[in-house]
């Protein structure tokens, strides 16, 4: 929230303004908002098979939710604030 306070984040941007690998696979209308308020969608974590112990990094596969689910309810989500520690 400092950097939004700086005016160097804004909350209704595109995660992929400040990420556009970020795009891959369905999500590049996911925002800065949804992210922080765990609506973005996002399934609730990484299968640890796919990462390993790897420092994390951007989700290549379709972790994204149904389109119906999309948006529609709160749901912690992992991956939201791994992707906002990016």
């Amino acid at each position: 929230m400092k950097l939004v306070q700086e005016g160097k984040i804004r909350l209704n941007d595109p995660v992929t303004a400040y990420l556009p690998e970020f795009a891959k696979n369905g999500k590049s209308d996911i925002t800065v908002r949804e992210l922080l308020t765990h609506f973005s969608g996002l399934t609730e974590d990484l299968d640890s098979k796919l990462c390993g112990r790897a420092r994390y990094r951007l989700p290549d596969g379709p972790w994204i939710r149904s389109p119906h689910f999309l948006r529609s309810r709160f749901l912690y989500s992992d991956i939201n604030f791994e992707t906002l520690g990016l």
